[in-house]
């Protein structure tokens, strides 16, 4: 494992390939999903949602997903060609800050329901084999994204910088190279980012995305506080 949570490799018969969530109850109080400094890989679903599947058995109280730092990569199946994210059922809140979304099969994102509220920023979403779709009657709220063409009908997520020129410099997947777009683009963002940098670096703006370019300081480990590995 190269960070302190990894979700690779799982395969759901049906929906949500790494995470299936299901908020079941009638207690009038938001279910909160938190994902933070993941990395999401390799899954696969036979329905919808390799990566994430959200939903919901009463359309009334809300349900919340926030992801932060999050890379979400090479999930799906090539010929199933299924979604990567998707928000099924009504009144579902998804926030999505400083994300990279890359190179999986199906629509990364895919939000169809009438009373979904998505709001995703400083985030790349690029070389999927569909485009995003956010139905025209979901409220979206966006903010500093690269991202690639809304697949039919959907609403756009932001504007499309160009090819984010991912490297794999040292194993480095998805970092960005020195002259990428995405580099810069953003006046604020999360104070590190997946690597453990501080962000900004130090030109003080923000790199969209789950990484941060030249970040400044690599944060102590804060899991074994005695150095014990």
């Amino acid at each position: 494992m190269r960070y302190c949570s990894e979700l690779s490799l799982n395969v759901a018969n049906q929906f949500g390939g790494a995470i299936y969530s299901e908020s079941t109850s009638t207690v009038n109080q938001t279910s909160i999903l938190t994902i933070s400094a993941t990395d999401i890989s390799k899954n696969k679903a036979t329905l919808a949602g390799s990566a994430i599947y959200q939903t919901a058995t009463h359309l009334v109280i809300p349900n919340s997903i926030k992801m932060t730092n999050v890379l979400v990569r090479d999930n799906g199946d090539d010929v199933v060609q299924e979604s990567t994210i998707e928000l099924h059922k009504n009144n579902i809140f998804l926030s999505i800050d400083s994300a990279t979304i890359a190179a999986n099969f199906g629509n990364p994102l895919f939000v169809d329901n009438l009373k979904a509220n998505v709001t995703i920023k400083n985030s790349i979403i690029y070389d999927n084999s569909l485009g995003p779709f956010i139905a025209t009657n979901a409220s979206l709220t966006k903010a500093c994204n690269n991202t690639q063409a809304a697949a039919l009908n959907g609403q756009s997520l932001g504007i499309n910088l160009g090819n984010p020129l991912f490297t794999t410099l040292n194993d480095k997947y998805y970092h960005l190279s020195i002259n990428s777009p995405s580099v810069d683009a953003c006046t604020n963002g999360p104070i590190t980012d997946l690597d453990g940098f501080y962000r900004p670096n130090t030109g003080g703006m923000y790199d969209q995305g789950v990484y941060e370019l030249n970040g400044s300081v690599l944060l102590p480990e804060k899991i074994f506080f005695n150095g014990f590995e």
